[in-house]
């Protein structure tokens, strides 16, 4: 199902099985509120939903892949992509198609995203990467009307960025879940389950309104039985650099390690 330079969409309760490339995608970078509610995208396995061709990469098989982020996710559930859910900022910075030059999806500000289930993510589950929400100046159809608000300070010095929250996700059973490169977005109640990495984050920010916590109310759990998977596990492996980064609530509290790729940490903005 791709939403393709459309705006006000809604795409619901559908079920996708086995799709190739993609279950759900937003293509070009300038759609906004559109609502992608209770779908389910699932694969057989990772490797069955895998295609390489000219135009597209196995290494991007994601069952929700979204270029630009005014959109609301609500309750969806995918399982056994190589990304369950990914959101890949830098791969396509001035957009795509009609879209290319005339937007920032890197910077567009998110919309509802609530309730996602994933699981079964062969690299990532879970997977909102290179994403710095700012508040853009957009006409109706999702194009930026003045280019300087995607940068990263106004005019006047101020931080530009726009907060967004990702609100109760239940991630499991994935090689990887985080990002290595989001600012100005925070995670409540995030729930992350035999995950071989139950957060991996390498560079970040402070805050925007320097009071909202990164990660809020989280659960990091493993143990050592049989579904137990190997890797950091329960480790926290969070970003460092010149910036203030919170962790509130986290239950149990879990291995911190912070500056987990130094040569990435200076890059902070």
């Amino acid at each position: 199902i791709t939403i393709h330079g459309s705006h006000d969409t809604l795409v619901e309760d559908n079920v996708l099985w086995d799709t190739r490339g993609n279950g759900i995608y937003t293509e070009d970078g300038n759609e906004m509120h559109n609502r992608i509610l209770r779908n389910v995208v699932v694969c057989t396995s990772a490797n069955a939903c895998m295609t390489d061709s000219a135009i597209a990469s196995a290494t991007f098989a994601s069952g929700i892949y979204l270029i630009g982020m005014t959109n609301d996710l609500v309750d969806n559930r995918v399982a056994n992509w190589q990304n369950t859910l990914f959101t890949p900022g830098s791969h396509a910075p001035y957009g795509q198609g009609a879209a290319w030059g005339r937007v920032c999806p890197t910077h567009s500000p998110f919309g509802l995203f609530r309730g996602q289930v994933t699981h079964g993510g062969q690299r990532f589950g879970l997977y909102l990467d290179n994403q710095y929400p700012r508040r853009l100046v957009r006409d109706a159809d999702g194009y930026v009307l003045d280019k300087d608000s995607c940068n990263a300070h106004t005019a006047d010095g101020e931080d530009n960025g726009q907060l967004a929250v990702v609100e109760d996700s239940l991630e499991y059973h994935s090689t990887y879940v985080g990002h290595y490169v989001l600012g100005d977005v925070s995670f409540r109640r995030l729930v992350s389950v035999y995950n071989m990495h139950s957060m991996y984050w390498k560079v970040s920010k402070t805050m925007v309104d320097r009071r909202t916590p990164h990660v809020q109310d989280a659960l990091f759990l493993n143990d050592r039985g049989p579904l137990a998977p190997p890797g950091s596990c329960i480790r926290f492996n969070g970003p460092a650099g010149p910036f203030t980064f919170v962790l509130q609530n986290p239950s149990p509290a879990p291995n911190l390690n912070p500056n987990s790729n130094p040569s990435t940490a200076p890059q902070a903005p």
